[in-house]
């Protein structure tokens, strides 16, 4: 063969070995030894960026020194380059590039390059050119679709953050209203609360206000005697409002203590028709009751009794005048199941959900007035909780309504419970007692009270005349309230004591009841402790003890 036909298909040989991209480095030393150079490095002149870049499958990376990354920037177009540069650092050699029309580089580094070669080489590059042109483009373009991906993929992070946030403005929104309703609710509800206060309180001040003028004026007994009974009716109504509005703070803050015994539904029931005996009667209702004697529960029967007594002012005050009233109790499996009835005006089905949550008035009275303040139902519900149990109401509007009250049954003690045996109304033993309250009217009322019940009664202010008078003659008993000026109850009970030790009977009175105002009066050395309003029969059966 002619020696540059040889040439030729040898070089044509020796770029064939780049079509495989994994022999590509091999390849390029065997053409820089055949081509006379030390080194050989391939590049493709990327027309967008105008610059010399490693195609496919050749090393990435040179390393030539600033001197030689400034030739690549010269060399950056077609043609043939020298130069002289640092390649590696430090070591200055000649590279000679030779840039075909395609955009292949051949970049060879020292040595002695044989031109005959080269040029046959170049020759023959096209087709090489082409290969990594495409290659590149693939390359470039698996790089763009790599890149939209991921742009996708942030896309869709990015939208599905975007809708988050804007179900979270949405939520927030809402929540945001929703609150603002239950604000302007809740203070709608305060202002209706705070009428039906003043309405609830001036209904029995008037009519206390209106006895007191007729006891004045009247020389008629029986007016007087009537007299008496508004007083004491509207007095004890007063007591049981501020029990309630009391009550529901203390359930709320959980401070009310439940002192459990065995408990006959029966003897619950019977105290609280007692109490609700003036309003029914007032409004003229049938009322009927169902027992079961076997109807037993461990509850507290002060706290049993006031539910039950709500329920049924509740049913007296939402009930046309003659309707009718129905309770009945009786043992269910494992619980007591109390029921209070009524032929009423009912509740709307809308309000039944509301109808236990504080200061809601489901409608008028049916004397077109309010119908309270709307705790009643309220503690009942929640008494019943702390009881271990619950109440639920049933209603159709215009047709009355339902309540049941259950608690944990308990079997029926054996023997049964003995009656309570009534209270003394006297005592042959009569007293010295001396009464210290600051309060003038409430402290001359009393010692008229007990000077009724043949005492001999003293009545002083404040605390320094109390331990006077102790000094001056021992009293058998102290009725001492604690809210005194100055020096306080607390401080009075201790100096007596102190002196006296137990030679003398201390019964604090205080409108504070709860179990550590209790412990305050004992640790200060009292013996008994009595809320205010004091209830009679109770100061009478302490004394008389």
């Amino acid at each position: 063969m002619h020696p540059a036909g040889l040439i030729v298909s040898e070089a044509a040989a020796l770029l064939a070995a780049f079509t495989d991209v994994a022999e590509r480095e091999a390849a390029t030393a065997r053409l820089a030894t055949w081509l006379g150079a030390e080194e050989l490095k391939v590049f493709l002149l990327d027309p967008h960026v105008g610059a010399l870049l490693p195609p496919p499958g050749f090393r990435a990376t040179v390393r030539g020194g600033a001197s030689f990354r400034a030739f690549l920037k010269v060399a950056a177009r077609p043609g043939e380059h020298r130069a002289q540069v640092e390649y590696p650092p430090g070591v200055t050699q000649t590279v000679l590039a030779r840039v075909t029309q395609q955009g292949l580089a051949f970049l060879l580094v020292a040595g002695a390059p044989i031109e005959e070669r080269l040029t046959a080489v170049v020759a023959g590059s096209p087709l090489l050119a082409a290969l990594l042109h495409a290659e590149n483009r693939k390359r470039v373009a698996e790089g763009e679709a790599a890149v939209a991906r991921a742009v996708g993929r942030r896309a869709n992070d990015l939208a599905y953050a975007l809708d988050s946030a804007r179900l979270e403005l949405e939520h927030a929104l809402e929540e945001s209203a929703r609150l603002n309703r239950a604000l302007q609710e809740d203070d709608r509800r305060k202002d209706e609360f705070l009428a039906m206060l003043g309405h609830e309180l001036r209904n029995p001040l008037a009519a206390i206000r209106g006895a007191l003028e007729v006891m004045h004026f009247s020389k008629d007994a029986e007016h007087v005697h009537q007299a008496h009974a508004v007083v004491d009716r509207q007095s004890a109504q007063l007591t049981r409002l501020v029990d309630d509005l009391l009550d529901v703070s203390r359930v709320s803050q959980g401070k009310i203590v439940l002192r459990t015994v065995p408990v006959a539904l029966a003897d619950v029931v019977r105290n609280a028709i007692e109490t609700t005996r003036g309003l029914v009667e007032s409004r003229q209702h049938r009322l009927e009751v169902d027992a079961d004697a076997t109807a037993y529960a461990m509850a507290d029967p002060a706290r049993l009794e006031q539910m039950v007594t709500n329920l049924l002012t509740n049913a007296a005050k939402y009930t046309e005048p003659g309707g009718r009233i129905r309770v009945s109790f009786r043992r269910e499996k494992q619980l007591v199941v109390l029921r209070v009835e009524d032929d009423g005006i009912g509740i709307a089905p809308e309000m039944l959900s509301q109808v236990f949550d504080p200061f809601v008035q489901v409608a008028p009275s049916i004397d077109g007035g309010v119908g309270g303040l709307g705790i009643g139902l309220t503690l009942v519900k929640r008494l019943a909780a702390l009881h271990g149990g619950d109440i639920a109401v049933t209603s159709e509007r215009g047709k009355g309504s339902t309540f049941a009250l259950q608690l944990p049954a308990l079997d029926p003690p054996r023997p049964p419970l003995a009656p309570t045996e009534p209270l003394r109304t006297s005592s042959e033993h009569h007293k010295r007692i001396l009464i210290v309250d600051d309060n003038i009217d409430s402290g001359e009322m009393l010692a008229a009270l007990v000077e009724a019940w043949g005492h001999h009664p003293v009545h002083v202010a404040d605390g320094p005349a109390a331990l006077e008078a102790v000094a001056q003659r021992l009293p058998d008993i102290i009725l001492l309230d604690i809210g005194l000026p100055g020096m306080d109850g607390y401080e009075v009970a201790a100096r007596i004591r102190a002196s006296y030790d137990h030679h003398v009977r201390i019964i604090a009175l205080s409108g504070y009841g709860q179990d550590e105002d209790r412990r305050k009066s004992r640790a200060a050395g009292c013996d008994d402790h009595l809320v205010k309003p004091v209830d009679i029969p109770m100061l009478e059966k302490v004394l008389n003890a």
